[in-house]
This record gives structure tokens, C-alpha cells and sequence, in this order.
């Protein structure tokens, strides 16, 4: 009996002097999940050079005796925070609370999940990220990465933040979460999100107060705290507050998904009365990285609904009545199909973390409440971003070098398809085939990858 083999050749090229990859050890907890995905926007920006388009959700406004100081409340959505190993948001997978969610978050390595040096800020208009470390005499210096106006001061003895702007209003990030970095068996707590506790213009006068719930947990296996906190009313006095409740779900700490679920968010008046108010209906969905029909593609060894995660399924808009208007969205649940890096069928490269499965979870239609309705075909797309730590490649311990025959980071590593070999054994076992000269060079590194398909 005859068998024909097929032999497809591909070469791995890295794009990227230094990658990491995380050590099996390595252990991490989140008190801000939600808090997270700002670095998303930041990171890979709104714009037709990144292609991630503006999808957002206005709610309403708040304003205050400052006509420089106001908020905008509304939702958001970025593909880059509906990945598979993406954490749901309060909101939903991909989605973000805007205009409220004020804080400074630390960012922690991706890949050993230790802290970093880096910080996003995002608060009443203002984004970027910047730089906290220790110089040589013990004292914390700031190193502005995005280009602001801002003067950011850091208070290294209450570990809090201040935040000046270009027309002498000040802003206090005093409230902290508290979270645990987790290296082999070495637990450490360390401030994750600072969040904005008030506002005073050049005046003194304080146009917005903000308000947070609190939720303190300890771990299992553990024996230290973490706190989380979310916002639960912005107060402008003479005008109004915006208030927000949520539903919690304890068992979702172990899982992708923010334990808090946003339900409402409501506009007051300063007597209490509800002007406007929107509730947000979600559900848990499961999600499948892996391709059934390929025998060598097995499941993941991960708990049982370990993927399942929240997704925004509609918003209600209520006046002061009980009617209300209804946007409802729908999303992908099925892999990306044509093109390099979605159709090559071989293990490994059809493996959980396969770039094909980004398309899972991803947003696909919003419908309106006038009837209409948007779709959104979404691709495979490489941004470029500095993969190394910024300015200072070796300062965290623990990380390991990603060896070129490794193809773990889709993110620094592309592959390019070289071609397709029929062959038959029942003639000869020696084979001669022409492969393209390796171009590498002092910056990029290429390895030869093959399967073989019966």
C-alpha cells in the first residue's frame, strides 16, 4: 500500500532582540481587573494606523462649577482586551468603563507576572505612561514615556500619587488596592491601582468627590490581603452624582473574569432624583481554543469553564419612565479562516494560543435601538511595541530567554509559509528540496519549521 505524505516548510522569524517567556513558577493575583485593560488603549491607541476603531457607548455627562473639569460616562470596547487569557471586565470581555474609571495602574510583566516599573495613568481626559524607579540614592524618579504637560509627584513615605495640570488644577490618587506577587513560594503585597480620591482647581475649590466600594479577600493558600476597589459615586456638588451598583460573584475570582458585574449606572440630581439611568445585561459564555477536527489538537488541561467569561449582551437607556431603549451586541464564535496565519493545519501551529483564535470573543455586530446596526470584521494585525523592559532589559529577575525554536510570542514572532512538498515513500525514502537563503541579520533570527501531514 502507498502512502503519500505532505510536507509543509515554514521559517520563524524573530522581530524582537529580547524576549521573555515565564517561568513555570511563577504565580499572580489581580485586584484590578478591570482597572488592566486601560493599558490596552494606551498601548495600541485608537486610530486607522493601529486599526482599532472607535466603538463606544455614550451615556451622559456630569459637569461642575469648573467649566475645564466635567465627566463623560459611556463605555468602550478594544480587540485587544478580548484574548484568550484576556480578563473580563466589570463591563464585559473587550469592554471598559470611561469617563469614572480615574486611576494610575502599575503594569506587571506578561509573562512572569512580576511588577514593573511602568505606570498608566487615565483620568478626566488625560492617558499616557511613565516610568517609577529607584535611582542611586534611594529615591523614586519619575521618567515621563508619553509626552504630557503634566507634572506627576509622586509621595514616596504614603506611597500616593498628585497630579498637577497645565491650568493648576490638582488631582489626588490617595486611594489604593493592595495585591500579592507570587514567585515560587515568596508572597509580596505591593499597590497595583491608585485611584482618584479628589479634585481641587486653582481656587481650592473640590468641583468632583469620588467615592469606592471596597472588597478584601484573602486568598487560598495564602495568608496576605487583597483589596480591590471600585467606584461607586462621583458627586459635583450643586449639580448631581453618578452612581453605579453591581452584581458580585465570589467564585469568579479563580476565573478570567472581574468578580463585580456593573448593572446600573444612574445620573442624579442634587436632590436624588434619577434623571437617566442605563442597566447592562451580561451572560457567561464559553469559548473553545482548540480545533475538534484536528486529532492532534487536544484540550488544555484547565478547570472546567475555566474560559467561560461575561459578555455584554445588551444596554437599556431609561428616562424617568419604564421605557427604555435597547443596543444589544453580538460576537465571534469561531477561529480566523484564509491567510498565513490561520490556515496552516499542523499541532503546532493550530495549538490554544494560535493566533486564529483571536477571533473568539471578538465583537461582531451592534444593534441600535432606531433598527440599524453595525458589523465589524476584524484581522489579524501586528502593531509594533517594544517587547523588552524600556530602558532597563535586565532589571527583572526570573525571566527567561525565549529560544528561536521556541514559537511562543505571536506577538515578536511571524511566521511565513516557504511552501508545500507532495512526496510518496513507496518509491524513494530521500527527498532534495530547495528552500529560500536564510536573510537574517544582527537583528532578526529565522528557524525552519516543518509538519508532516498524512
Amino acid at each position: 500500500m502507498r502512502k503519500k505524505y505532505k510536507l509543509i516548510i515554514l521559517l520563524l522569524t524573530f522581530c524582537s532582540g529580547l524576549l521573555f517567556s515565564q517561568g513555570a513558577s511563577s504565580e499572580s493575583f489581580t485586584s484590578a481587573p478591570s482597572a488592566a485593560s486601560m493599558s490596552s488603549f494606551i498601548n495600541a491607541p485608537i486610530s486607522l494606523s493601529t486599526g482599532v476603531p472607535d466603538i463606544n457607548i455614550p451615556f451622559f455627562a456630569l459637569t461642575t462649577h469648573n467649566p475645564e473639569i466635567g465627566i463623560n460616562v459611556g463605555i468602550s470596547y478594544h480587540p485587544g482586551n478580548a484574548g484568550k487569557t484576556s480578563k473580563a471586565s466589570d463591563v464585559g470581555l473587550g469592554w471598559s468603563l470611561y469617563g469614572t474609571n480615574c486611576l494610575i495602574y502599575r503594569a506587571v510583566n506578561q509573562y512572569n507576572s512580576i511588577p514593573t516599573d511602568i505606570y498608566y495613568y487615565s483620568f478626566m481626559g488625560f492617558n499616557g505612561k511613565f516610568l517609577l524607579k529607584t535611582n542611586s540614592d534611594g529615591q523614586k524618579e519619575i521618567t515621563y514615556i508619553t509626552h504630557t504637560k503634566l507634572n506627576i509627584i509622586y509621595n514616596q513615605t504614603e506611597d500616593t500619587f498628585t497630579v498637577i495640570d497645565s491650568s493648576g488644577n490638582t488631582y489626588f490618587f490617595n486611594n489604593k488596592d493592595q495585591n500579592i506577587s507570587k514567585t515560587s513560594n515568596n508572597s509580596t503585597l505591593y499597590t497595583s491601582a491608585y485611584y482618584l480620591t479628589k479634585i481641587k482647581d486653582v481656587n481650592q475649590i473640590e468641583p468632583l468627590l469620588f467615592e469606592y466600594l471596597v472588597d478584601s479577600y484573602v486568598p487560598n493558600l495564602e495568608i496576605l490581603t487583597i483589596k480591590s476597589l471600585k467606584v461607586s459615586k462621583v458627586t459635583s456638588p450643586d449639580f448631581g452624582s453618578i452612581e453605579f451598583s453591581y452584581n458580585f460573584n465570589e467564585a469568579l475570582r479563580k476565573k478570567l473574569a472581574d468578580p463585580y458585574q456593573l448593572h446600573t449606572v444612574a445620573l442624579k440630581n442634587k436632590a436624588g432624583k434619577v434623571i437617566q439611568k442605563y442597566t447592562l445585561q451580561s451572560e457567561d459564555a464559553a469559548f473553545i481554543y482548540t480545533e475538534p477536527n484536528i486529532s492532534s489538537c487536544t484540550a488544555e488541561a484547565v478547570p472546567d469553564g475555566f474560559y467561560d467569561r461575561r459578555m455584554l449582551r445588551s444596554v437599556q437607556k431609561y428616562g424617568t419612565s419604564t421605557q427604555f431603549e435597547k443596543t444589544s451586541f453580538e460576537y465571534n464564535d469561531s477561529p480566523f479562516t484564509g491567510g498565513n496565519w490561520t490556515e496552516f493545519k499542523c499541532y503546532c501551529l493550530n495549538n490554544p494560543d494560535s493566533p486564529k483564535f483571536l477571533n473568539i470573543g471578538l465583537l461582531k455586530t451592534i444593534k441600535y435601538p432606531t433598527g440599524g446596526q453595525t458589523r465589524y470584521e476584524f484581522e489579524p494585525n501586528q502593531y509594533e511595541v517594544k517587547k523588552t523592559h524600556i530602558l532597563d532589559p535586565w532589571s527583572s529577575s526570573n525571566d527567561l530567554y525565549i529560544f528561536p525554536y521556541e514559537f511562543v510570542d505571536h506577538d515578536a514572532q511571524v511566521l511565513e509559509d516557504v511552501g508545500t512538498f507532495n512526496f510518496d515513500t513507496h518509491f524513494t525514502d530521500t527527498y532534495t528540496f530547495n528552500i529560500p537563503p536564510n536573510p537574517d541579520d544582527a537583528h532578526h533570527t529565522q528557524i525552519m519549521l516543518y509538519c508532516w501531514m498524512i
